[in-house]
């Protein structure tokens, strides 16, 4: 736009110059020797030819003057649309990239187990009508179409935190059909989330992995953390576009305690002919079983010992096992052995005389000396049923 130059210069000059040709067409009236032989009336029709000149020349001027006009302002709208159109393309590329980043950075935040699959497709799907010339980046001063996934999963997580309400219902526990449905729900609910995003999940088996066809469905020892982890990664893309967090319905309750679910879980599938492969399933049916004798002893003091150093519940949860162990086979077995034999000789009296104590601590020794590891460093047992 520098480089246009306003054309109204152009108006001083024609005006100086038809000044001047007049002034000097006057004086030169006025030099002649005639002139004092010319009457008043032909003096008159001089200077009325002359203005009817002067205005004739003047409209002459505006006329070119105005297409002049038309075409700098032409110029300059043209000028100013590209201008536009490279700062749309400018703020659609910067958009992109720093959506691309933050994809990134979920990635490396959860250690490249979870990876978004077609970053391009998502970035389509999540904004459709971004273009070079037209950019939408906050939804919340804009409307958000039905079928975009980050109204979509909604629906996903709704079912989701119903499921925890289930679960952690006490009479879930003895309703074998609402445990078989809620599993089959997480389940469902995780992959929805996963297609919606295009994450793929590069997670390797480990302790309590739930197993179809070779293909990790949940873990059973801490149920909810895997689409919990997703619905943290759509929460980062969501605030991305400026709409708050969504945990699901407020109406819906408080989120359930892991334990007692991963122990229904757990029994649930101990107890039933399932199409599922279980990650050291027979070892969490032993820990159960062992843990159940020690809750309905009557020894207050066995009681209590095991409460504070056995602590079976704390290999029932695999984000208590990941942050005790850091998940590696060699150290979940050991800690396990040493604190059986910790209790042993603390109360080998109590042991010899209780039948169903001494068996269900001979299994558990039993099952952990079979345990074989993974061909994997960072995932733990892999005794299947």
């Amino acid at each position: 736009m520098d480089n246009l130059k306003s054309p109204y210069w152009e108006v001083y000059i024609f005006i100086l110059i038809l000044s001047l040709i007049f002034s000097a067409s006057i004086l030169l009236i006025l030099a002649t020797p005639w002139y004092n032989n010319m009457t008043l009336d032909m003096i008159t029709k001089i200077f009325a030819a002359a203005g009817s000149l002067a205005t004739f020349l003047t409209f002459i001027y505006l006329i070119i003057q105005n297409s002049n006009r038309i075409k700098f302002e032409e110029q300059q709208s043209n000028s100013l649309e590209k201008q536009n159109e490279m700062l749309n393309f400018q703020k659609y590329q910067l958009h992109r990239a720093e959506f691309y980043s933050l994809l990134e950075t979920l990635e490396d935040r959860n250690n490249g187990l979870l990876m978004f699959q077609h970053k391009d497709r998502l970035y389509k799907r999540l904004f459709p009508e971004n273009s070079f010339s037209y950019l939408v980046y906050d939804y919340s001063n804009n409307p958000i179409a039905e079928e975009n996934p980050l109204e979509l999963c909604k629906d996903a997580i709704n079912r989701y935190k119903n499921d925890t309400i289930l679960l952690k219902d006490e009479n879930c526990e003895y309703e074998t059909n609402i445990l078989k449905q809620s599993i089959e729900s997480i389940r469902l609910n995780t992959n929805k989330l996963q297609n919606l995003f295009n994450i793929i999940d590069n997670s390797k088996p480990e302790f309590g992995s739930v197993l179809s066809e070779k293909h990790i469905l949940m873990n059973c020892t801490d149920v909810f953390r895997n689409i919990e982890t997703l619905i943290k990664l759509i929460n980062e893309i969501r605030m991305f576009t400026n709409l708050p967090e969504y945990y699901g319905n407020k109406t819906q309750g408080n989120i359930y305690y892991p334990i007692p679910v991963s122990l229904k879980v757990i029994r649930y599938l101990t107890e039933i002919n399932s199409e599922f492969s279980v990650n050291g399933l027979d070892i969490l049916k032993a820990i159960i079983e062992l843990d159940d004798i020690l809750k309905i002893s009557d020894n207050d003091k066995i009681n209590n010992v095991a409460f504070k150093s056995l602590k079976l519940s704390s290999f029932l949860n695999y984000t208590t096992l990941k942050n005790e162990f850091n998940c590696n086979d060699e150290e979940i077995i050991n800690e396990l052995k040493s604190r059986l034999n910790n209790f042993k000789e603390k109360h080998t009296k109590e042991i010899s005389i209780n039948s169903s104590l001494r068996n269900s601590i001979q299994e558990l020794e039993n099952k952990l000396s079979n345990s074989k590891p993974l061909n994997n460093e960072n995932s733990p047992l892999s005794l299947m049923f």
